[in-house]
């Protein structure tokens, strides 16, 4: 019986299923606990669990800058304890952040492309990018709580509020471009000068998300006069327009840079 046993287990058939399956459940798990520990909703867990579903499918190395993205934010937000959202990243934060990302992805895939030099994978490697870049520029902004203006007006502005800019998060998201650049050279053999792209587009990215922040997020007015992001029954628009959020910004500015690099490189 045990030698039955011991057969089966080192047969071909029970060694690819475990091989198939054990990725998907180390995600599932590495989701579950994001979401004991309050890094993601119960809604984020579930879209990241989908998103990791795609990666797996396009290969393992795909999974680099999405673990950046919420390992490096998660950790950085850990170091803002007086703004940290206590839930975690919902599904909102989580498809704003990735959304673009795993369309060039899919994308890439149902073309069979396999170069590294494909344009929708490069797109992938972007979107991730501009929004790791925009993550440390922001969380690292926060916690050092420098000088901060606005990115339009150059006016002083409180520290966290979508437009502003300060030394310190430019120079965080400036660290978060090169590194995600280092990481597109090395992991997937991308060229020199592909890699220079995604380093100069991420931050620009970064910089046009505080452009739309400063143009179109809403800014509420609470009854003492501050001014925040969030609205409610005693808030009262100041500026911006109700339907745009942060959510919505990260997701228009990653959209809009994307689709001009890859309009540029068709046109190349």
């Amino acid at each position: 019986m045990q030698t039955n046993v011991t057969d089966f287990i080192e047969s071909k058939m029970l060694i690819p299923i475990i091989q198939k399956f054990y990725p998907y459940c180390v995600c599932l798990l590495l989701c579950f606990l994001a979401y004991k520990k309050h890094w993601l909703t119960l809604s984020g867990a579930v879209a990241a669990f989908g998103m990791a579903v795609v990666f797996i499918l396009v290969g393992l190395r795909t999974f680099y800058l999405p673990l950046l993205l919420l390992l490096g934010g998660t950790l950085l937000s850990k170091l803002n304890a007086e703004t940290e959202d206590k839930q975690g990243r919902d599904a909102k934060q989580v498809l704003a952040n990735g959304l673009i990302g795993i369309i060039c992805l899919l994308l890439y895939v149902l073309h069979f492309n396999d170069t590294y030099q494909s344009p929708l994978l490069l797109a992938y490697l972007l979107s991730f990018s501009i929004s790791i870049c925009d993550t440390f520029s922001s969380e690292r902004g926060k916690y050092f709580k420098g000088k901060t203006i606005d990115i339009l007006s150059f006016k002083p502005i409180a520290s966290g509020l979508s437009g502003g800019i300060s030394v310190q998060g430019t120079l965080g998201g400036l660290a978060g471009s090169i590194f995600c650049a280092t990481i597109s050279f090395f992991c997937f053999d991308i060229t020199l000068c592909f890699a220079l792209v995604v380093c100069l587009l991420s931050f620009t990215g970064m910089l046009f998300d505080s452009i739309l922040g400063s143009l179109l997020q809403a800014k509420y007015v609470n009854r003492n006069g501050v001014i925040e992001e969030n609205s409610s029954d005693d808030n009262h628009l100041l500026k911006g327009y109700i339907w745009c959020s942060n959510d919505v910004v990260n997701l228009m500015s990653n959209l809009i840079v994307v689709s001009f690099f890859l309009l540029g490189l068709s046109l190349m």
